[in-house]
C-alpha cells in the first residue's frame, strides 16, 4: 500500500522537523524537572519570578520558555508573562492524567545514553546497557543504580495508566477470578482492571526489587498483592519484562508462572484488601 507522498519542500521540513526532536525532547524533559508547568498552572509569570521560583538564569530561562510556547507546552502573553500552554497540562506532578514521571524517565541520562547508542547497536548487534555498562540485561541497570531503578518504575507506572482503557477494551476479562500480571511492576495496570471489574483479585509477579518497592505502595492498591520472581523463574539472558506489556520470554513460560501462582492462591475467599493485607 503507498501511503501519501509530500513534496519535496514538505517532506524536507517534516525530516528537520523529526531530526531536530533531540532539542524539542530536552526543553520539555528541563521543564519537567523545574517544575515549570506546577509554577503556570497558578496563573501567568514572567521569567524572573519563575527564575527566582526555580534557582535559574532568567534570560536563559525566557529563551526555554518561548521554546516551550513554540511547541504548545506555555503560551507568551501580550505582556511577556508566560502561562500554561495546551499540552502543558499533563506535565503537572500528582494531577490526574500526569505524565511528567515518564517524561522525567525519556530525559534520564541513561535513558538518553543508551538511543545515543543506537548506531553503535545497529552496527554490531550488541545491546546498549552492554555496550555503555557492561551489564546482560536493563534489569540489572536498574539493580545496580536504585535511583534509575525507582525512575524506571514511576514512569512505566504512567505507561500502563496510559495504555489500560486499550488492554480492557482489547480483552475479554472475566466477572471473578485470579489475574496475575507477570512483570507488572508497580501494578498500575493491574489495578486499573480490577477497578473494572472489582470482583476479580490480582497477583503482580516481578523481580525482586521492583516487587519490594511496589509492595510498599501495596495497600493503596486494593486486592492486589505482589511476588518476587527468584532465579529460577528467570534467567539472566531472557529476563521477564516489566510494564504493561509482559511479554518477553521467560523460564518457565510466562502461562507456567501464571497458573503456579493461581494454583497457590485459594480458589475463593476474601481478597486481600478485605483482609486488610493489601
Amino acid at each position: 500500500m503507498t501511503g501519501m507522498i509530500l513534496d519535496t519542500q514538505e517532506a524536507g521540513a517534516a525530516l528537520l522537523r523529526l531530526g531536530n526532536g533531540a532539542a524539542a525532547a530536552q526543553a520539555v524533559v528541563v521543564a519537567a524537572r523545574l517544575g515549570l508547568a506546577d509554577l503556570l498552572a497558578a496563573g501567568p509569570c514572567d521569567a524572573g519570578e519563575l527564575a527566582t521560583a526555580t534557582g535559574t538564569h532568567a534570560p536563559a530561562l525566557r529563551r526555554l520558555l518561548r521554546a516551550l510556547a513554540a511547541l504548545g507546552v506555555a503560551t507568551e502573553e501580550a505582556d511577556g508573562r508566560f502561562a500554561l500552554g495546551p499540552v502543558g497540562g499533563p506535565l503537572r506532578s500528582g494531577v490526574p492524567g500526569s505524565v511528567r514521571d515518564l517524561v522525567l524517565l525519556f530525559g534520564h541520562p541513561d535513558f538518553w545514553a543508551t538511543w545515543g547508542a543506537l548506531e553503535h547497536c545497529v552496527r554490531t548487534g550488541e545491546t546498549a546497557v552492554r555496550h555503555l555498562f557492561g551489564v546482560e540485561t536493563t534489569f540489572e541497570r536498574y539493580a545496580a543504580d536504585p535511583a534509575f531503578g525507582a525512575a524506571f518504575d514511576a514512569g512505566m507506572s504512567v505507561q500502563a495508566e496510559q495504555g489500560a482503557a486499550a488492554v480492557l477494551a482489547a480483552i475479554a476479562l472475566p466477572e471473578e477470578g485470579l489475574v496475575v500480571d507477570v512483570g507488572g511492576g508497580q501494578g498500575t495496570l493491574l489495578a486499573a482492571v480490577l477497578r473494572a471489574r472489582p470482583r476479580l483479585r490480582g497477583t503482580v509477579l516481578d523481580l525482586p526489587g521492583v516487587a519490594e518497592r511496589a509492595a510498599r505502595l501495596g495497600r493503596k492498591i486494593a486486592a492486589v498483592t505482589f511476588r518476587r520472581l527468584g532465579a529460577a523463574d528467570s534467567a539472566p539472558d531472557r529476563p521477564v519484562s516489566q510494564g504493561c506489556s509482559a511479554a518477553a520470554e521467560s523460564d518457565p513460560p510466562l502461562p507456567q508462572l501464571a497458573e503456579r501462582e493461581a494454583g497457590e492462591q485459594a480458589p475463593e475467599g476474601r481478597t486481600d484488601a478485605e483482609e486488610g493485607k493489601a
